[in-house]
């Protein structure tokens, strides 16, 4: 029988640091999309993924339980990536808005090229807006967490998500314009 969160994490308290491995394999995962979310780069989200875990353990005392073990993981996670892209002063590319397949169907008579075209111009985007409101925006749209939901991820209060999604809607439509992007056609 698989152990309760809150067994593994009195075990850990306890000095077994290996119930914290038990622990984060069920969580690494979501912790790893939370990264990539903000990083472009794989292997730096693995970096800061394993940099939050260590943080978690070494936090783990201050764990009040008011959210899940998860949640709790995923606001660690975003805080180090976020100290991260502050240190290092550059916006990111967004990757994982391309396993979004969009609607079903497709307009009629709109090609492919035409939709890979509008994937392009949506990743880049997003890649223009600040870390934050790219997050936001994805964990709302994407993700269709509730407001409530992208608090307890991140750590935001819900007066400053609903501000990010204000903002990141308005930077969003703003840049998101075919006349902003050069798309090189290859005629026949």
């Amino acid at each position: 029988m698989q152990k309760s969160e809150t067994e593994l994490i009195q075990e850990v308290l306890s000095g077994n640091p290996h119930a914290y491995r038990d622990l984060i394999e069920r969580h690494q995962a979501r912790a790893y999309a939370m990264a990539r979310r903000l990083i472009a780069q794989p292997e730096v989200a693995e970096d800061l993924v394993q940099d939050a875990l260590v943080k978690g353990y070494q936090q783990l005392k201050s764990f009040r339980g008011e959210a899940s073990f998860g949640t709790w993981l995923c606001r660690i996670v975003t805080t180090t990536c976020l100290a991260y892209l502050r240190k290092e002063k550059r916006k990111p590319e967004h990757r994982s808005i391309d396993q979004y397949q969009g609607p079903a169907e497709a307009p009629e008579g709109e090609s492919r090229l035409l939709k890979g075209e509008r994937q392009q111009m949506i990743l880049k985007t997003l890649a223009r807006l600040s870390p934050k409101e790219r997050l936001v925006l994805q964990m709302f749209y994407l993700d269709e967490m509730s407001i409530e939901e992208i608090c307890e991820s991140t750590g935001f209060s819900t007066s400053n998500v609903k501000v990010l999604l204000h903002r990141g809607r308005k930077n969003f439509q703003t840049h998101y314009s075919p006349a902003n992007f050069e798309f090189h056609r290859h005629e026949s």
